[in-house]
């Protein structure tokens, strides 16, 4: 493996065939920030430079830089450096470019309140979801998340919604099921069942079948286009409540997702209680 060295190196070929050049500057000020973001305490010029095999002079610079933009924090007592707050900012726009969470976290809060319960937002990207973040009601024992967490596009409750709403044929969803991995799976024929039902309710649920001894609700937050981008999903312990305390729990979810609906998708109403048909089943 190429260390970065602060001279330009050449990289793999791209989609053209043409081989570009990697800028090791770069490469090198990405390594500094991973050191820092899995370093136990602040770090100086020659402690990152010896670890990453940079030249200080190299090293200094680009923190210097780093420093001027407020990606990382310099002590000039200690002549220490950590990450910095510039860093948060931008980390925050790339996992939620919407800010949806922020419109969406006083209603979530209230509702994992009252329940006792975890709410959150999850988002569609590629081929995954990735949890924008989370709330987590006031109870003896709860259930931790970690914001940025990324699971499979078809996976759990908010993979039942995911996968209703992209309308895939048997086939093509009976291999996409083959590859998702559970604690507790359900049979194919199962999941397909429990896909079009999320299908026609509007709302899909998991019962210990993603995590044991963890139930999630998921309700979505769809685009009048058809598009699906967020669901809403709360998380609790299997058994913790009862299919009417559910029900009145996804009414609130549902509630809170036509609330949010165009603060967050500004192109026109999201249908959160009902897919779109498609022209062949209309």
């Amino acid at each position: 493996m190429t260390k970065p060295t602060g001279r330009t190196v050449q990289s793999e070929d791209n989609e053209n065939g043409r081989n570009e050049p990697r800028i090791g500057t770069v490469a090198s000020t990405i390594a500094i920030l991973r050191q820092l973001a899995s370093a136990q305490s602040p770090l100086g010029v020659n402690a990152i430079a010896r670890s990453l095999s940079l030249t200080p002079s190299s090293c200094f610079n680009i923190l210097k830089t780093l420093a001027s933009e407020n990606i990382v924090d310099f002590d000039p007592n200690t002549k220490l450096y950590t990450l910095g707050a510039g860093l948060v900012s931008i980390a925050r726009n790339a996992l939620d470019p919407d800010a949806a969470y922020e419109i969406v976290r006083s209603r979530l809060e209230a509702l994992a309140e009252t329940w006792g319960m975890t709410a959150g937002l999850w988002r569609a990207h590629s081929d995954r979801i990735l949890l924008v973040g989370y709330v987590a009601g006031a109870r003896m024992m709860r259930i931790q998340m970690t914001v940025g967490q990324r699971l499979p596009k078809l996976i759990g409750s908010v993979g039942r919604c995911m996968a209703a709403a992209m309308d895939l044929d048997r086939a093509e969803l009976a291999r996409r099921f083959a590859d998702l991995r559970w604690e507790s799976a359900p049979s194919f024929d199962q999941y397909y069942e429990q896909v079009q039902q999320a299908k026609r309710q509007g709302w899909s649920i998991d019962r210990g079948q993603f995590v044991r001894g963890a139930t999630t609700i998921a309700v979505p937050l769809q685009r009048e286009d058809g598009d699906l981008k967020y669901c809403l999903v709360t998380t609790m312990f299997t058994g913790q409540h009862d299919d009417e305390a559910v029900k009145l729990i996804v009414k609130e979810l549902q509630q809170i997702a036509r609330w949010a609906s165009r603060p967050i998708d500004g192109s026109g109403v999201i249908q959160p209680q009902h897919y779109r048909r498609s022209s062949s089943q209309a």
